[in-house]
Parts: C-alpha cells; structure tokens; sequence
C-alpha cells in the first residue's frame, strides 16, 4: 500500500518547477490556473515516486478543481490516483449514481519534462464547490436537527445509490461529501443542498472484496469488549480513515456494506453532537496509532448521546454494533428509519 506525504513547499527546490510545468501543460490544455491547493508525493511498495497536487482553475467561465498526478513514464505501478480513476470511469456507465456521484471529468494525458526526466501527467477534474464538504460547512454554521437530518438523508441516499449499483465506498467520511446550495433557493432548506460523494480510491465491487491482510488483530477482539489482552500486534495500518474503520476492518476483513453502514453510523454521531463517538490519544508512529484505533472500534462500548438526542441512541447503537451481521442490512433501512424521524420532527 502507498502512502501520501505532503511536501514541504520550502524544503524541496523542486517544487517551483513542478508547479511551473503543470500549470504550463494545464494552460496548454484550456485552463488558468489559480492557486495550488496541494502538493504531496506517494512512494510505491517500489518506491517510486508519484507527485500528487490540487490545482484550482478557470475554465471556459467555470471554476474547478484538479486532481492531477506526475509520474515517471517507466513506472508500472498504480497510484492511488490511477485506481479512483478507473473505479470513476467505471461508475460513470451506471445512470443510477448520476445524482449522488461528483461530475468528474480528466485531463488530456501528456508527457512533461523535468530536470532531464520525462514524467507522465494524469488528473481528474471536478466541479469547484464553494461551500466544501459538510464537515468544512459544519465548521462555520450552527444547523437545527432538522437541517442536520436533512443534510444526512442526502448522505445516506447517496451512499445507498452506491450500493444499489453493486459498489462499496470503503472510506465514508464528513470530508468526502461536498456540499452546494442552488441559487435562488432558502439557504436554510437543508433538503435543497446538492450533495455528491468523492474519494473513491477505496471503492470495491460488492462482488469482488478485496481482502485487507495488513492488519493482524486477534479476531477474539470480537468476543470481548473488556479483554484488552485479546489485542495482537498490529503490522500496518489497514485501508480507509482510522477514526471512521469498522470493528472488522481491524481484523483483517474486507470492507462491505455493513462496514460503510458503521462509517455512515460514525458521521450521524458526529452530525449531531460535533465530536466523533471514538477518539485516541495522539500517537509516535503509525504502528501505536493503529494499536490504540484497533481497541476504540473493538472494546470501546457506544457513548451515549447527549440528553436532546437520547431519541437517536437506539439507531446509533445499531449502526455501531461491533457485530457487523447484527447492523441494519442495507443504506435503505437505515433511510427508512431517518425518513420517520424527520416526518416526527
């Protein structure tokens, strides 16, 4: 598994020319760049190198953001970047995810030359939204419940046209969800927002799960909420955003529907009281951080909501279940549920 490392803006000489040379080949291609959003490499189990970068850009009256990668053109090694953008190109063919699904575009694939090196440049384009992801949104305005149960139905019907498509997320998060408001409409109309789902570096096929073997926690964690000895060493951190993984995501399983059910249980938590159900001490390196991630989601039992969302605790408890065959079976239940609270609201 690669991972992304931000890089230092002042701390490598090369970055002003890489930024000059993408930002040439963007303008080649109809865009004009504004500002770089981003800029981060990602190292292969080879260890070769992959620049990654946001760029914002005008093009053709419109604002967007690029998704773009630069890549040695020996490399044989997918990218983080390569696979979201085939599992686009892939949902895009599905008309059942037109409304809940970011409008992705790409960039014309071209060939640009650094310092002798001829490097591969690779992106995804997609619309600039100015209101930014819900958990940006929510950092800035104050909603009612109802508004915060509209904004989740949304969520929770995008994420369920996923899985009516024969596809798993696998990294369901605040951040992933971008949010927009229609012109000439209520601001406060919460069920007017548009919201689309990003990242899907991390989506499967429900019919082909991919097996996660670097993690190794003792399945026995699945027994005991209490026995912390039960906790084996962990080798690597496994795939998806720790604070949102499911119980068995920790024990090596594949990602499914019931673990995008869990994330999906952590978002509604942390919509409604502004704070994750589970947090961990900041950790010295990956392996700790993992270790102490492992035992929230595997022994930690579900807080209790605070007391003007106790109506919320018998749905929250289901979702966060550390048994993922006794969580609700599919996105629709759990909309049926969401649907009846807001008609009681």
């Amino acid at each position: 598994m690669s991972t992304l490392q931000v890089i230092p803006f002042i701390s490598d000489n090369t970055v002003p020319l890489i930024l000059q040379r993408v930002d040439g080949e963007l303008t080649q291609q109809g865009y004009v760049p504004l500002k770089a959003r981003r800029l981060g490499y990602e190292a292969s189990a080879s260890d070769t190198p992959c620049y990654q970068g946001m760029t914002q850009a005008e093009y053709k009256n419109g604002v967007y953001m690029i998704k773009w990668q630069l890549q040695p053109l020996s490399t044989s090694t997918d990218s983080s970047l390569d696979v979201e953008m085939a599992h686009i190109k892939q949902l895009q063919r599905l008309s059942v995810l037109n409304q809940s699904l970011m409008p992705y575009q790409f960039i014309k694939v071209s060939t640009i030359q650094i310092q002798d090196e001829w490097w591969q440049l690779s992106g995804l384009v997609m619309p600039y939204f100015e209101q930014g992801s819900i958990k940006d949104y929510l950092v800035t305005q104050s909603l009612t419940e109802l508004q915060k149960l509209q904004l989740i139905l949304s969520v929770a019907k995008s994420i369920a046209s996923l899985h009516q498509a024969g596809w798993i997320h696998g990294d369901i998060k605040l951040s992933n969800f971008l949010m927009a408001m229609p012109k000439h409409k209520r601001p406060d109309a919460a069920s007017d927002w548009q919201v689309v789902m990003i990242d899907l570096a991390y989506a499967q096929a429900i019919d082909r799960p991919l097996f996660d073997d670097s993690s190794v926690i003792n399945n026995s964690l699945n027994n005991s909420v209490n026995d912390k000895a039960a906790l084996s060493v962990m080798q690597n951190h496994p795939r998806g955003t720790a604070a949102y993984l499911a119980p068995e995501c920790w024990q090596g399983q594949p990602v499914s529907v019931q673990s995008d059910i869990y994330a999906f249980g952590i978002m509604l938590y942390e919509m409604l009281v502004g704070s994750r159900p589970f947090t961990v001490a900041k950790a010295q390196d990956l392996r700790h951080s993992s270790r102490l991630w492992a035992v929230a989601h595997c022994q930690t039992p579900v807080p209790l909501l605070p007391s003007q969302y106790q109506h919320w605790q018998s749905l929250i408890d289901r979702l966060l279940t550390k048994h993922s065959q006794q969580r609700p079976n599919s996105m629709d239940c759990v909309i049926e549920v969401l649907e009846q609270a807001q008609y009681a609201l």
